[in-house]
C-alpha cells in the first residue's frame, strides 16, 4: 500500500473505511458516508449553499491528501459531485430533519446513494407501496402513489436518468390497478337496494350519507377524492334507472369538488364524538370510584365494615362502644 503522511484534522475512521474496501461498491458506500457526516453534523440552516460547499471541499482535501492516489482521486470526484448539486442536499438534509417531509427524504437519501439507479429505483417504488392502503381502489392507489412520488422528487438531490420516470409511470399504472373495486366491507349493494327503493326526495340525501360516509380522516383531499370515485364506479352499475345514476353521480361530484371542507368537518366531528366518549367513560368511573361499596377500601388502603345501629364505624372491622350518656341526660 501507498505510504501518505498525516494531516491534522483527517478523520481516521473514514481513512480506515475507505483504505480497507475491497469493492468498489463499499468504497463509494464509504466515501458518501463520509461527506454526509460532514452535512448532518455541520450543516446549518443559516449557512448558504456557497459556505456549505466551501467547508465540505476543505473536509475532502484534508483526507484526500492522507489516501492513495486512487483513493483520493475517487474522494475528490465524489466530492465534487456532491458539491455541484449542494443546494439539492441541503434542502434534503432540511427536509429529512422535519417531521411531515422526513419519511419521503429518507427514501430520497437512499435512493441518491444507492450503487446504480436500479437499486434506487426499488427503493422509491417500495416507499410508493407503503403509502398505498388496502382498502384502497384503482384510483385512491394511485392518487396516493402520486403524492408520495411528488414528496420524493421534492426532496431529491441528485438527477436521475430518463428511464427512471418510465419505470416509475409503468410501475404506477401497474400497482394501481391492484386496488380493490368494489370491497363488501363498504356496503357497496346495501346501499344500492336503499337507493332503489328510497322515494325521489330522499335520493340526494341517501347518496350524500353514502359518500360522506367514506370519507377516510387519516388521507390526504387528493386521495379522498379518488376514493369517492371508486366507490361511485362500484355504485353505479347497480342503479336501475338513468336518472338515479346521474342523480348519485352528481352528488359524487359535489363531495368530490367540496371535499376540502368535509373532510375537515368530518375530523372534527370525529373530535367530538371521541372528546365526548372520553367525557362519559371518566364521569362513569368518578361516579363509580365514589360510592364504595360495603367492606371497600378508602384512598388510604384502610377497609371498613357496616355495625349495628349506635355504634361508630372504625377501620378495620373494629367496633367502638356505645357512649354513655353524660351526667344529667334524658334517657
Amino acid at each position: 500500500m501507498q505510504s501518505v503522511p498525516w494531516y491534522k484534522g483527517a478523520s481516521k475512521d473514514a481513512h480506515q473505511a475507505i483504505t480497507r474496501s475491497t469493492t468498489m461498491k463499499y468504497k463509494l458506500q464509504a466515501i458518501d458516508a463520509y461527506i454526509d457526516s460532514k452535512m448532518n453534523v455541520y450543516l446549518d440552516m443559516r449557512m448558504n449553499p456557497h459556505d456549505q460547499s466551501g467547508f465540505l471541499q476543505r473536509k475532502i482535501e484534508q483526507l484526500a491528501r492522507c489516501l492513495p492516489d486512487s483513493d483520493a482521486d475517487l474522494l475528490r470526484a465524489r466530492g465534487s459531485y456532491f458539491i455541484e448539486h449542494i443546494a439539492g442536499l441541503c434542502n434534503q438534509w432540511s427536509r429529512k430533519s422535519t417531521f411531515s417531509t422526513s419519511a419521503s427524504a429518507t427514501a430520497a437519501f437512499q435512493a441518491d446513494r444507492a450503487f446504480n439507479w436500479s437499486d434506487g429505483l426499488a427503493i422509491i417504488k417500495l416507499y410508493l407501496l407503503r403509502n398505498t392502503h388496502k382498502k384502497q381502489g384503482p384510483r385512491a392507489r394511485f392518487e396516493a402513489m402520486r403524492e408520495a412520488r411528488h414528496a420524493v422528487q421534492a426532496a431529491t438531490a441528485f438527477p436521475k436518468p430518463p428511464q427512471w420516470q418510465t419505470e416509475l409511470d409503468q410501475f404506477m399504472q401497474q400497482e394501481a390497478m391492484q386496488g380493490v373495486l368494489a370491497d363488501p366491507g363498504y356496503y357497496s349493494e346495501t346501499a344500492a337496494k336503499v337507493l332503489n327503493t328510497a322515494p325521489q326526495h330522499k335520493v340526494v340525501s341517501l347518496a350524500d350519507r353514502y359518500f360522506y360516509s367514506k370519507i377516510v380522516t387519516s388521507w390526504s383531499v387528493a386521495v379522498n377524492q379518488g376514493h369517492i370515485d371508486d366507490k361511485l364506479y362500484a355504485l353505479l352499475p347497480q342503479l336501475r334507472s338513468p336518472e338515479l345514476q346521474q342523480i348519485v353521480q352528481d352528488r359524487a361530484e359535489c363531495c368530490k369538488a367540496t371535499m376540502r371542507y368535509m373532510l375537515r368537518n368530518h375530523i372534527a366531528q370525529q373530535s367530538r364524538h371521541h372528546h365526548a366518549a372520553d367525557y362519559a367513560a371518566s364521569f362513569v368511573q368518578a361516579a363509580n370510584s365514589s360510592t364504595p361499596s360495603s367492606g371497600a377500601a378508602d384512598s388510604k388502603g384502610v377497609s371498613f365494615v357496616a355495625v349495628p345501629d349506635g355504634e361508630t364505624l372504625q377501620p378495620n372491622g373494629v367496633q367502638k362502644a356505645k357512649a354513655k350518656p353524660h351526667r344529667g341526660a334524658t334517657l
